[in-house]
């Protein structure tokens, strides 16, 4: 697996006429070579081989688990960086400046004759998900499912927030995952903002409540949200609920390749404008899902990205009326070569 992902960023190395590409970045590495090892090493990619620089104290570690890579043992990384571009007769080496810390950036640029930037490097290269990337994103989503269908079970009246977020925490565990995020459930008028903070607030008849979920397997998340109704609620309540719901089967109902990803959001937002409600909808419709629980591409108006098969993004279309109430439905959805396949349908 990780010398078909090297081979990929070595071909896009050559496309972009890039002589030397340095990787330090943890979320990076962690694609690239499958372990994660938080940083303590760096990977020098070159367009004919891949160098890793590393500590004493992982070398024997790292060359068992990335036999296909050449590993070198090093005390001080920007001097050993050097030696290889002497040797290797690299003239510039690239970075990502977004990818370190300014104290690394001032270090290279002041040790290294010649450095060049790029930005969005790995970003761009990690939209399309490799068939085991795609099969642990399912497992993933599996897990959201199974926990959303067994916390919707347990849900009642006089629960707070805080506590049915730590039960989703428990579930997700208990089914094998981590957490990809830290669960947003917002009851009653809490559920009038997007990204609530969870508090107190215990849940109470004719409420909507906004649950906001994702599970992290082996590093790849999955994003799943569903507006839970408590009791009879008013018919605003009702009206709105309805509304969201098709905005969002109409936006994923666009989703295939070869279309903008603005085009998704284009879909939901026409719906809610249309009925008024165009200024409660604040965020973009979404955003890929892989390594990161937010990623590109980017599914709002200015999302210029052509969808293609083995992209996974998220749609999730939301209303938010200020002390009110809000609601929001949102998916994770595979572009597939002829269409889409949502991977948390099972939620209920």
């Amino acid at each position: 697996m990780p010398e078909i992902k090297l081979k990929s960023i070595q071909n896009k190395l050559k496309a972009r006429k890039i002589e030397c590409f340095l990787v330090c970045d943890p979320m990076d590495l962690f694609y690239l070579t499958g372990i994660d090892l938080q940083g303590g090493y760096w990977i020098v990619v070159t367009a004919k081989k891949a160098t890793i620089i590393t500590s004493e104290m992982l070398y024997q570690q790292v060359s068992d688990l990335l036999p296909g890579f050449e590993a070198v043992k090093s005390r001080k990384f920007i001097e050993t960086l050097k030696t290889i571009l002497k040797t290797e007769k690299i003239k510039v080496l690239t970075i990502d400046p977004k990818k370190m810390s300014l104290g690394l950036g001032d270090k290279l640029q002041k040790a290294i004759k010649k450095v060049k930037y790029v930005s969005v490097f790995f970003e761009s290269l990690r939209e399309i998900k490799t068939e085991n990337e795609i099969l642990l994103i399912k497992k993933s989503c599996n897990s959201a499912v199974n926990v959303f269908n067994e916390i919707r079970k347990e849900i009642k009246p006089g629960m707070t927030e805080i506590y049915i977020a730590d039960r989703i925490m428990e579930l997700l565990y208990k089914n094998g995952t981590g957490a990809a995020f830290t669960p947003i459930v917002a009851g009653g008028i809490n559920s009038g903002y997007p990204h609530h903070i969870n508090s107190e607030y215990a849940i109470k008849n004719n409420d909507l409540l906004i649950i906001d979920l994702g599970a992290r397997l082996k590093g790849y998340c999955s994003d799943l949200t569903r507006t839970v109704i408590l009791g009879k609620i008013p018919e605003l309540c009702d009206k709105v609920y309805n509304l969201v719901k098709l905005a969002h089967n109409e936006a994923i109902a666009a989703v295939k390749p070869g279309i903008k990803a603005s085009f998704v959001d284009k879909k939901a937002r026409f719906l809610i404008n249309k009925e008024g409600f165009g200024k409660e909808f604040t965020h973009g419709t979404g955003h890929g899902v892989g390594l990161e629980v937010h990623e590109l591409p980017s599914v709002n108006s200015t999302g210029n990205a052509i969808l293609k098969p083995g992209m996974v993004i998220t749609v999730e279309p939301g209303i938010y009326i200020k002390n009110n109430f809000g609601a929001r439905m949102e998916d994770t959805v595979l572009v597939t070569e002829n269409g889409r396949e949502i991977l948390t349908r099972g939620a209920k």
